[in-house]
């Protein structure tokens, strides 16, 4: 496992390497975060978001996440790629949400 992802926490869960990996996919400069660290790991929400605002602060203007998701169809296989067009935030239901506070105008993209 290489080394994690400057001023984030330790990534500890399996299949996470917790490495950013900087290049080009032909002539367009990549930022790529190679996992990630969760609430569920006892992480603030400002905690989980360090990587996301840190791109946008090195100018990154467009962001494609992925996610390991289940489905409830039986056809569903491990290595499906399916889009999910919305979903339950139940930790936002909580309370529990990284864009409490006061309006931060580095985020703001115009």
């Amino acid at each position: 496992m290489g080394p994690n992802v400057p001023l984030c926490p330790c990534i500890a869960v399996s299949g996470h390497a917790g490495r950013l990996v900087v290049g080009h996919l032909g002539s367009v400069p990549v930022a790529v975060l190679q996992g990630r660290f969760h609430l569920y790991e006892g992480y603030s929400p400002q905690q989980v978001v360090t990587p996301i605002r840190t791109l946008r602060l090195l100018g990154v203007h467009t962001l494609v996440l992925t996610n390991a998701a289940g489905g409830l169809r039986p056809c569903f296989q491990p290595g499906h790629l399916m889009v999910i067009k919305d979903h339950i935030d139940l930790m936002g239901l909580s309370g529990r949400n990284p864009l409490v506070g006061p309006n931060d105008e580095r985020w703001v993209i115009n």
